[in-house]
């Protein structure tokens, strides 16, 4: 599953690299999109103009489920930087980036069930990142995400290479 540059989500069976659906939402750029764990729908994040948007699809006809909006606000750098599901599907959480705000929706109703802001992000972030983990995999994905949330890219690389070296070394 990829984005394209004209905002189409394009599902692509692993088997034989076939197209299976496009989803387009005119004007829209994904910078995030996250399965839901029955595969049964998907979660994309990004902007669209100058809101920051979620939307939620019913993978089965395609049809858009949920679909949430927000303005930027004063930066117009503000994006979607991260979707998560809840093990049971029922919950999705998301984390905008120079808002440093974080919402959870339930997807029963549509509705913001908690809003997080500023400081709270981080401690939100990780506690996101465990629940994500809990599918399989948790050690290293965990890590890695934690190191991707917590440093820019050119400090993240040393951190990877150092936490390489230790397990090498384990």
């Amino acid at each position: 599953t990829y984005c394209d540059d004209a905002g189409a989500v394009h599902l692509v069976n692993v088997a034989d690299g076939g197209e299976i659906r496009q989803l387009k939402r005119p004007g829209t750029s994904y910078a995030q999109l996250a399965f839901s764990p029955d595969s049964a729908q998907l979660a994309g994040g990004g902007i669209v103009g100058d809101q920051v948007h979620v939307s939620v699809w019913d993978l089965s006809d395609g049809h858009v489920r949920h679909r949430w909006n927000w303005p930027k606000g004063r930066d117009p750098h503000s994006n979607v930087t991260d979707l998560c599901y809840s093990p049971d599907g029922r919950l999705l959480a998301g984390v905008v980036f120079r808002q440093d705000t974080g919402y959870v929706w339930d997807l029963a109703t549509g509705l913001i069930k908690s809003l997080f802001f500023g400081a709270t992000i981080a401690a939100m972030l990780a506690a996101l990142r465990v629940v994500q983990a809990f599918g399989a995999c948790a050690g290293p994905v965990v890590g890695r995400a934690m190191v991707r949330d917590l440093f820019a890219p050119e400090r993240a690389r040393g951190v990877f290479a150092l936490i390489g070296t230790a397990i090498a070394l384990a």
